[in-house]
């Protein structure tokens, strides 16, 4: 659910990576403490101070807890940059930062910035109630950031928003919404793809007020070099046409229900619409609960490191909101978030605390690694028809680490010389129940006895072929993909 920023956090919020654990102690950081943290992550992190000045802090607020307590310091920098530090003694106080894209300070009225702050001060709170001693809590955190890997400059440029030029053209210039704000931001990143998917085809769905949403997929053209980083009303209206029709038709890709106040989207649709209509592979839908923080991490800075930015998106239960956004970045156990709010404070951010007592939070994240499918020209997805003729070997859809692609449509015949029969077994087993399927018949064509049909992700039992020849018929539909499927063979 996507939602305008609205004063969520207005009551909670009041005006007013050195060696951080010196200052941390039994009751918290104070203030004073927190100012002396900010300063010195600034020096530390290049910050630029006003005509070569000393780093100042501009602005202060502070999240706090029912009773009154802190929870966390947000303050501005020289007028442009941002540090957020913890007031409870963890290991590493210093939540994110910023040099730059602070000037507005706008805490309450990003949406990003309001699921950032939710989460955390409910991880924060759950930390007092379960307290850990501090060398405790940094030894567990120091397990965790063992095995980062070199930092990742932040990849993408674009400060690209919801309003303003950016929905000229949605439905009476309503609301991007945040999910087509990320995916037409993750698009210009790879300028790609020239021409959208889909065929020739008209695409449309209906909103709640009854209202038709069509967008032709099959004749639309971007072209990404007319596409600024920023619009502004200097901007070629050429070129200011050019993004907003990128950012209304990566909305209508995951059929946005659009609205002035309120633009509601599926964050599930996304790798769909990546798919079907742009042309890109993705992983599916990757919810941060079904992996370890350590197998969670690692495959986020794997992404990055490989220059491939991701979507991710949260829910959050208290604040009942959701936001996608694109992470670009990384630096230690912060990741470099583009929060699509026109570049307002984006920065790094922690995805998460280390878990207190097994209790850990931002179950609802998900991430969506995706790439061109230009760029995947090496894996060897499989297609058209191929044959094996050793005694035994290994066969797959071919996706390696990928999804399998829409539309398969590929044949594996197993003929060894002399074999009197087949068995195969696989060893995993993962597509879209109902849609995608495999076949096995015994034989080498379709007209063969088939042996077994199946779909979904329960792993098939052995299979064997007496005829001495196996076909296997993969097949995918145009909608959702899976992880896919492994299996081995041998023959007697």
């Amino acid at each position: 659910m996507i939602m305008k920023p609205r004063n969520y956090l207005a009551g909670l919020v009041t005006a007013g990576i050195f060696a951080a654990s010196n200052l941390a102690h039994a009751s918290g950081i104070s203030l004073d403490q927190a100012q002396v943290i900010a300063l010195q992550t600034a020096a530390e992190k290049g910050f630029i101070s006003e005509r070569g000045t000393a780093h100042k802090i501009t602005q202060i607020k502070t999240i706090k807890e029912e009773s009154g307590q802190p929870l966390i310091y947000l303050m501005q920098l020289n007028h442009q940059g941002f540090v957020f530090v913890s007031a409870q003694s963890i290991s590493n106080p210093v939540l994110a930062y910023g040099p730059k894209n602070a000037e507005q300070f706008d805490i309450v009225n990003n949406p990003g910035i309001q699921q950032w702050l939710s989460s955390h001060r409910a991880q924060l709170k759950a930390f007092q109630a379960h307290r850990q001693t501090p060398s405790t809590f940094r030894q567990s955190h120091a397990l965790k950031s063992a095995k980062s890997i070199s930092p990742v400059q932040p990849m993408t440029t674009t400060q690209w928003s919801q309003n303003g030029f950016y929905d000229d053209q949605t439905p009476d210039e309503k609301l991007v919404g945040c999910v087509g704000t990320a995916i037409a931001q993750f698009l210009r990143f790879h300028m790609y793809p020239w021409y959208a998917q889909g065929g020739e085809h008209r695409y449309s769905y209906t909103q709640y007020d009854q209202e038709e949403i069509v967008v032709d997929f099959g004749s639309s053209y971007y072209y990404w070099p007319w596409m600024p980083d920023k619009v502004t009303e200097e901007t070629d209206s050429r070129h200011q046409w050019e993004v907003s029709q990128i950012m209304y038709h990566a909305g209508a890709s995951v059929n946005a229900l659009y609205g002035y106040d309120v633009t509601l989207a599926p964050m599930r649709f996304i790798p769909r619409a990546l798919e079907k209509h742009f042309g890109y592979v993705t992983n599916g839908f990757e919810y941060k609960s079904d992996f370890t923080s350590e197998e969670w991490h690692q495959m986020a800075q794997n992404e990055l490191a490989d220059n491939r930015p991701f979507i991710l998106t949260g829910l959050d239960p208290e604040l009942g909101i959701g936001h996608a956004w694109i992470v670009d970045g990384y630096d230690g156990d912060k990741y470099h978030m583009n929060w699509g709010w026109g570049g307002n404070m984006n920065g790094y951010y922690s995805i998460d605390i280390p878990a207190v007592r097994g209790y850990t939070f931002n179950q609802r994240m998900a991430m969506v690694r995706a790439a061109p499918e230009r760029d995947l020209q090496d894996v060897p997805f499989c297609e058209g028809e191929s044959s094996f003729t050793n005694s035994a070997d290994e066969i797959s859809d071919g996706s390696h680490d990928w999804n399998y692609r829409l539309n398969m449509n590929c044949k594996i015949l197993i003929e060894p010389r002399g074999a009197s029969s087949v068995t195969l077994n696989f060893s995993e087993f993962k597509t879209e129940r109902n849609y995608d399927f495999v076949t096995i018949y015994n034989g080498e064509s379709t007209n063969a006895p088939i042996l077994g049909k199946f779909s979904g992700n329960s792993v098939p039992n052995a299979i064997t072929a007496d005829s001495g020849k196996m076909l296997i018929h993969f097949t995918s539909d145009d909608i959702v993909t899976e992880d896919g499927w492994q299996a081995s063979y041998s023959s007697q």
